[in-house]
């Protein structure tokens, strides 16, 4: 065990550990406490109970002159002396002792090297069944302890060996899918990911867990098609936790990158979801800040972008219906929008600033007039946007009004896509 395993990153397992350990060491001397992670080290040795330990050797060492002898002396004021003979043997018996507590220390971190080996073993054999049996629906049993298994050890530096591999396992695309499983146990787990999604730690656990939800959608859908509106309504709920929570640790990505990914046949779900992020967060004040509002029109036209791959089919017209209803929501998203930064309600009443400032509503024009250009450049649904974009008398005023406004006339960029905008048609 102490000779350690070479992990998938390089390196021996045993330097690893012995270098977490010193990390760890570094960090509870700074932070002032100690790793809420340390259970193992905790059940290997007690720290009181060592130190009792030593305190009882050290007094066998003495004998009689750390007891009767140190009592008396201590009574009648005088301090016992030791001849050479008994120094050397008390020496001796003191280095003995001493030696014995480093061996033991050296024992457990070589029997924590034989649990993070062990466990390193285990999850070998878990990549082996997944990639040798992917279709096996015992993959729904082993992805939720995959997951509980990266979450504890997230900030376990002592674990990090075992954190990375679990981490690799699960970050993994697997063209191949789970089958014969009951569509409900699918759905359970699928709401599962979700859940851990919208509380993960950092953006590469969350983009993990994207990509572990993305797979098993895949496998519902294959497994029972009659599932795609469950599975819809799972990705609205997290929209809908990332627009409105500010806790919330979803990130646009979570839903752009699975769209990037999907087949151009079973893209419309995610075309549904990038027109409700539209007409239920595009409006001011609908989400939780402006920066949320800013991101429900990345989202879209993230989404959106992939418009260019719907020409690979050889039927589009179901896109059509949720395109119409993209644009229009997106027409007023941004008319309500424009209408808002230059009446008094953008100033906040406490401060005096605006709540959509120059570079929060440069970024939502922008971003809207690039998806309006690529759907009216569509070959697949260029006839949907030029009947779904009608531009009103109130449009083109309110674009006036923008261009003119002290608050946004000294910006150049936004002077431009006012008049970009105005002629949408």
């Amino acid at each position: 065990a102490k000779e350690g395993i070479s992990g998938e990153e390089g390196g021996n397992v045993e330097t690893q550990v012995e270098l977490m350990d010193d990390m760890a060491v570094n960090s509870d001397e700074e932070m002032g406490s100690g790793n809420d992670n340390d259970e193992e080290d905790d059940e290997l040795l007690s720290t009181e109970a060592v130190d009792e330990e030593l305190r009882r050797k050290i007094q066998e060492a003495l004998g009689n002159s750390a007891d009767g002898d140190a009592h008396e002396a201590s009574a009648s004021g005088e301090e016992e002396e030791f001849d050479d003979e008994q120094m050397e043997v008390f020496d001796d018996k003191l280095a003995e002792i001493f030696q014995q507590k480093k061996q033991m220390k050296q024992d457990i971190r070589g029997l924590k090297i034989s649990f993070v080996n062990f466990k390193l073993r285990v999850l070998d054999l878990v990549d082996v069944f997944l990639t040798r049996q992917p279709e096996s629906p015992l993959v729904l049993l082993l992805l939720p302890m995959l997951l509980d298994l990266i979450r504890s050890t997230t900030k376990d530096s002592r674990n990090k060996p075992i954190h990375d591999r679990a981490f690799s396992i699960a970050s993994a695309r697997r063209s191949k899918l789970p089958a014969g499983f009951e569509t409900k146990d699918g759905i359970d787990l699928l709401t599962s990911i979700h859940e851990r999604a919208r509380r993960a730690s950092d953006k590469p656990t969350l983009m993990m867990m994207s990509n572990v939800a993305m797979y098993m959608a895949r496998a519902v859908v294959e497994n029972d098609p009659s599932a795609e509106p469950a599975i819809y309504d799972l990705y609205r709920a997290s929209l809908t936790d990332f627009m409105t929570r500010k806790a919330s640790q979803m990130i646009s990505d979570f839903f752009m990158v699975p769209a990037s990914r999907t087949q151009p046949a079973h893209l419309l779900p995610f075309w549904r979801l990038a027109a409700v992020a539209i007409a239920e967060y595009g409006h001011p004040l609908k989400a939780v800040n402006v920066f949320r509002q800013v991101q429900a029109y990345t989202l879209a036209a993230g989404i959106f972008s992939n418009v260019s791959r719907l020409e690979t089919l050889d039927d589009t017209k179901q896109f059509a219906e949720p395109t119409k209803k993209l644009l229009s929501g997106l027409q007023s998203a941004v008319l309500d929008t424009v209408k808002f930064v230059v009446s008094e309600k953008n100033k906040n009443s406490a401060s005096g600033k605006l709540v959509i400032d120059q570079q929060r509503l440069r970024e939502i024009l922008q971003t809207s007039s690039q998806l309006i250009a690529k759907s009216v450049k569509s070959n697949a649904l260029n006839s949907v946007a030029k009947k779904a974009l009608q531009p009103s008398a109130e449009w083109t005023e309110a674009f006036d009004a923008l261009s003119q406004s002290p608050s946004f006339s000294s910006s150049k960029a936004i002077v431009n896509l006012c008049n970009s905008l105005k002629n949408i048609d």
